[in-house]
């Protein structure tokens, strides 16, 4: 925490409105702060160490201690009334018991292969999220589109990261995997999981992140995570510093690449060209800059991005388009932060 911050000298304040900034450098572009830089916001290592432990029980015990919550229980959105019923029925103990077992038994063989692994980590693919991405049109396939997921590990292998493909059990079933995207993954996946059955594939890829605190592919907004941890504010700050998001050009009726006959042909695979996106290289975080305060102003597309979450976009949003910022300095260049007073 900053703490107050107030001008002990200055009998006014410089305040700026709709500052405009480089998204590519972080470097104010307009506003009584122009020039100045905004810094990446790292986590704490207690952090790090929370999210790790939160996730971990909410794998192994359905719920984070101390904590309760209707999205709790690891699964998809609310606990289903006929789960609720089933924990409650003393005759299903013993099912209860040997479910708890077997779960226990294939979290530790997850874990154990997370720290046999000779290197660290870059980053891990959330493989269902970019396998599925635009294949929701008519007669497609059920399984995913594995040349997706390959697109991505190869392109992250050109630039010399260490990489692990998180996929859930059922993607690698004989009735649902073609023989050639077995072979596929064989030849060119050098490092996968398989998430086992009657676990939520999110857990695993999450859990790895956190252990080794690599980067993340996935579209995911992990909301379903957000609301099961008790750490929320680390929480965001996890997904702005290391999530990576991806699309494909042909996909991208905007982008230079894009096109109609690629879009209209599903089967399309070879020389997908597939972008990644990257954090950036600052927060959009109020932040202490020099002697001024920078404050980011609400933009289109931040539906439930800050902590209030009270921010949502709808077809009249008339919220700005680009990335600004209120900027505050005292007019004196004086600012000093009460911070010892009110300890």
């Amino acid at each position: 925490s900053m703490g107050p911050v107030v001008s002990t000298t200055a009998s006014s304040w410089t305040i700026d409105e709709k500052c405009t900034i480089d998204t590519k450098t972080g470097i104010l572009t307009s506003g009584c702060l122009k020039g100045e830089s905004l810094q990446p916001v790292p986590l704490l290592e207690d952090n790090w160490k929370h999210m790790l432990e939160y996730n971990e029980q909410i794998v192994l015990n359905g719920t984070v201690t101390g904590f309760a919550s209707e999205y709790q229980g690891g699964g998809k959105g609310r606990i289903r009334e006929e789960n609720r019923h089933l924990q409650n029925n003393k005759k299903q103990n013993n099912k209860l018991e040997e479910q708890q077992c077997r779960r226990e038994h294939d979290w530790k063989d997850f874990t154990d292969f997370l720290s046999s692994l000779k290197k660290p980590l870059d980053v891990v693919i959330d493989a269902a999220n970019v396998g599925y991405y635009q294949q929701n049109f008519q007669k497609a396939p059920k399984h995913v589109n594995y040349h997706q997921i390959t697109a991505v590990v190869e392109q992250l292998a050109k630039e010399g990261k260490e990489v692990l493909v998180v996929l859930h059990a059922r993607h690698f079933a004989p009735k649902l995997m073609p023989k050639w995207a077995h072979r596929m993954v064989n030849e060119r996946w050098p490092l996968y999981y398989r998430a086992h059955h009657g676990m939520n594939d999110d857990w695993f890829w999450l859990h790895a992140a956190l252990k080794f605190r690599c980067a993340v592919i996935s579209n995911d907004e992990m909301r379903d995570h957000h609301f099961q941890m008790t750490a929320p504010r680390s929480f965001l700050r996890f997904k702005e510093r290391h999530q990576i998001r991806f699309q494909y050009a042909h996909y991208n009726e905007n982008h230079p690449d894009y096109c109609k006959e690629r879009r209209q042909n599903r089967n399309y695979n070879d020389n997908n060209i597939m972008e990644l996106l990257y954090p950036s290289k600052y927060s959009r975080r109020i932040q202490r800059v020099k002697d001024g305060l920078v404050v980011p102003l609400v933009k289109q597309g931040d539906e439930r991005r800050f902590l209030d979450g009270f921010h949502v976009v709808t077809a009249d949003d008339t919220s700005n388009k680009e990335e600004t910022y209120l900027c505050l300095r005292p007019t004196n260049d004086t600012m000093t932060d009460n911070n010892d007073k009110n300890e």
